[in-house]
């Protein structure tokens, strides 16, 4: 793949390098740079979507130098880093004993490996590639500046043809490195081929359903390509981004979709494995930390049914009790559920009930009159509660602080005469019902109490009451 600068802050776990020869079932990459001297190169690898330092070596007045341990390391693309942050990549599986020179000015080109045939492969798989990208780009440049229809078409041509091309060898690499590294590298970067679908001309919405059908079986045989028993392909840049792209851009954004995409993924693998483990801990941190309303679901599938089931025996009780308790507050509150009762002390003294307020939709949302945010929340709130109220809609306001005194002074000078609630004694156990970490927080119910949505931004929360008020949506 092509050198490019580091972009991102390299986390370094630096591995000291000995200045005498590898023990023979060690590694061992010697490193010839021209236009280098007397500095230090930097051996690093891909994990997920990022690069880590792995060993240091200082090279010579020569620009030599020498990455060596007592023992071999784990395979995958591996990259040698330049003073500047420029670097040039590696293949490390089984023989790990071999020498690499280039020039600091011209990496790729002037490269030439000894001792590793596949490294030999990988390289002129790398010119290639850059050499159909510089071809691809000039004319997709050319297309952006044509408005003639037959001037275009002939660009799109030429475009499928460097498309073939590369087609054409990618496959010729692999039946010529058969059951190679570089082989799996290059299947799992290859787009999946699609069959010819046919349906008849003149068939009424024809071209979406040959979409439908295209989309269906691009997203079925999403992972044909991947041998997922080699680990090696998790130290490349390749299996996060496709991770990324399937989960968050191929299938639809509903968790019960993503649960079952999931679980199909993960059967594709031996459990317990390196592929296994990371892919789990991959799902689980994405749908944990994701910023799509309801996606919060998948994370207390993941959790309950693999980690607080005994399928991640490389979890530890603490995290493990970490997830537990996380789930714990997530569940009771996912999107489609009842929202949990809360039983609370009015400001007027009295009792309320969120079950019993008599609404089409309840807006609930838990503040605080010292949090900045609230301060530019409340009063937005308030308008939209005059603007809907008259649809029968609703606000369950939990204050959620002790100061009695400081939440009625705040409603009174404000005049923010809705349903006002607080738990002094912290009886209603609302902060892990309903997770409230931060303020504001605001849910959506509806007439039955179920949770339409949820973390939602006041202004979002205005378009979306406003569509389901008119009917342009349903619950």
């Amino acid at each position: 793949m092509m050198m490019k600068n580091l972009l991102i802050i390299i986390l370094a776990c630096f591995i000291s390098a000995g200045a005498s020869g590898a023990k023979k079932n060690g590694f061992q990459i010697k490193v010839k740079v021209e236009g280098l001297k007397d500095t230090t190169l930097l051996l690093g690898y891909y994990y997920g979507d990022k690069k880590y330092v792995l060993d240091t070596t200082r090279v010579n007045d020569k620009g030599y130098g020498v990455f060596e341990a007592d023992s071999l390391l784990k395979g995958g693309i591996y990259i040698v880093v330049l003073p500047g942050m420029n670097y040039f990549e590696v293949l490390l599986t089984g023989n790990q004993q071999f020498s690499v020179e280039t020039n600091k000015d011209n990496l790729l080109d002037a490269m030439k490996f000894s001792g590793s045939k596949e490294n030999d492969a990988f390289l002129k798989f790398q010119k290639f590639k850059r050499d159909m990208q510089i071809k691809t780009a000039a004319i997709q440049n050319k297309a952006k500046l044509t408005h003639n229809p037959d001037s275009l078409k002939g660009y799109q041509d030429q475009l499928k043809e460097i498309d073939n091309e590369g087609k054409a060898e990618f496959n010729r690499i692999i039946a010529e490195n058969p059951n190679t590294f570089l082989a799996n590298i290059l299947r799992a970067i290859m787009p999946i081929e699609q069959p010819n679908f046919e349906i008849a001309e003149g068939t009424p919405k024809r071209d979406s359903l040959l979409w439908v059908k295209s989309y269906q079986y691009g997203k079925n045989h999403f992972w044909d390509n991947i041998d997922f028993s080699d680990d090696r392909l998790l130290r490349t840049p390749i299996i996060e981004s496709k991770m990324n792209v399937y989960f968050t851009k191929i299938l639809l954004q509903i968790p019960d979709s993503i649960d079952a995409a999931a679980d199909n993924l993960l059967s594709k693998m031996k459990p317990g494995s390196e592929f296994y483990q990371y892919t789990l801990s991959y799902l689980l941190n994405q749908f944990q930390i994701s910023n799509i309303m309801g996606m919060d679901a998948v994370f207390v599938h993941l959790a309950k049914d693999y980690y607080l089931n005994g399928k991640a025996p490389w979890a530890d009780k603490k995290l493990l009790s970490k997830i537990e308790e996380l789930v714990n507050k997530t569940e009771p509150n996912l999107i489609g559920k009842v929202a949990p009762e809360l039983i609370m002390q009015n400001s007027d003294g009295t009792i309320s009930s969120l079950h019993e307020l008599d609404a089409d939709y309840t807006i609930m949302i838990f503040w605080e009159p010292d949090c900045g945010h609230c301060q530019k929340t409340i009063p937005i709130l308030w308008k939209l509660y005059q603007k809907y109220k008259s649809k029968k809609v609703e606000v369950f306001a939990v204050y959620t602080q002790y100061d009695k005194k400081k939440w009625l002074d705040y409603i009174n000078t404000n005049k923010i005469f809705w349903t006002n609630v607080w738990d002094s004694e912290y009886n209603s156990n609302f902060r892990n019902l309903y997770n409230i970490y931060s303020t504001p927080t605001i849910y959506l119910l509806d007439k039955n109490k179920k949770i339409i949505a949820k973390r939602i931004g006041v202004e979002s929360l205005d378009d979306l009451l406003g569509k389901l008020i008119d009917g342009t949506i349903k619950e």
